[in-house]
Parts: C-alpha cells; structure tokens; sequence
C-alpha cells in the first residue's frame, strides 16, 4: 500500500498577504520586499510544515518587464497585481516605436528591478536569489497590453 502525499506551494502574492505587506510595497520597496519573503516564509512554514515548497526569494514576478522596457507605463496599485497602460494609439504607431532600438538596460523598471535584486541579494546572502520575476509576454499578448483592446479591431480598419 503506498503511503498517501501531498506538496504545498504559495506564490508571492500570498507571501505579501501573510506577511502584512501591502502588493505595492512588494513591487516597488525593497525593504518591504524582503521583510515579505523572511516573515511570509517563515508564517507559512509554521502553518503548513516541511510539507510547503517555499518560494524561491528573487523579485517580484512581474509579467510586463519587457513592456516597460518598450515604453508601456506599468501601475502598481496598492492591493492588487500590477497593470499595463497602453501606450499606442494605433498599431502603425506601434511598429514605428517598435523599430527603433532600445536599450532595456536604460528602463526605469528595469533598474529598480536591479536595485530589489541586489538588495535581495545582501539580506539573503545564503539563497540562490532570482532575478526572473522581470518577465515577458509572447508577441500578441505584448502587442495586446501595448496598443490596448485597439490591437483587436485595427486589423478590421
């Protein structure tokens, strides 16, 4: 007879959630950033026990870095996921602005992205810290959240 198991995992959401820590703060404070990871971690351990895969601490994960880098404003509310702002009027204006080269290392998320991960990295010295929360999005989706719900019907103009 096999012995029945299960396995637990939690997202930073709920570290953020479990800790105190308002979403915003997760995203955008370092400290507070940090304080999620060491007080979410261990509140969910003292919950659900050695039976819980903890979260790797690394950023915060964040689906639209890759937007922000091409010009898309990213907003940060305060108790719920980030969200992109459209910013193309039409999709002709999308391609010109997409043509031209960039230089993502020069975004201003990216770099606080940066700022989190190192900061992460010296209040976490003995984990492997992540910076793969700085993410992406396939083609339509990026060309969806750039120009909007306007990228559905411009091909119909």
């Amino acid at each position: 007879m096999h012995r029945f198991r299960w396995r637990v995992s939690a997202g930073h959401e709920v570290l953020a959630y479990i800790s105190g820590v308002k979403l915003r703060d997760f995203y955008m404070d370092p400290r507070a950033c940090a304080h999620a990871f060491r007080e979410g971690r261990r509140k969910l351990k003292g919950i659900f026990g050695e039976d819980l895969r903890l979260p790797r601490i690394s950023v915060p994960a964040l689906s639209y870095g890759h937007i922000s880098c091409l010009g898309a404003e990213i907003v940060f509310p305060a108790d719920t996921a980030p969200v992109p702002q459209p910013v193309y009027s039409s999709i002709e204006e999308g391609i010109r602005s997409l043509c031209k080269k960039r230089d993502f290392s020069e975004c201003r998320l990216f770099k606080h992205y940066l700022r989190v991960y190192r900061y992460l990295k010296s209040e976490f010295p003995e984990e492997n810290v992540s910076l793969y929360g700085f993410g992406y999005e396939g083609p339509i989706t990026s060309a969806l959240l750039l120009r909007g719900p306007g990228f559905l019907t411009d091909i119909y103009r």
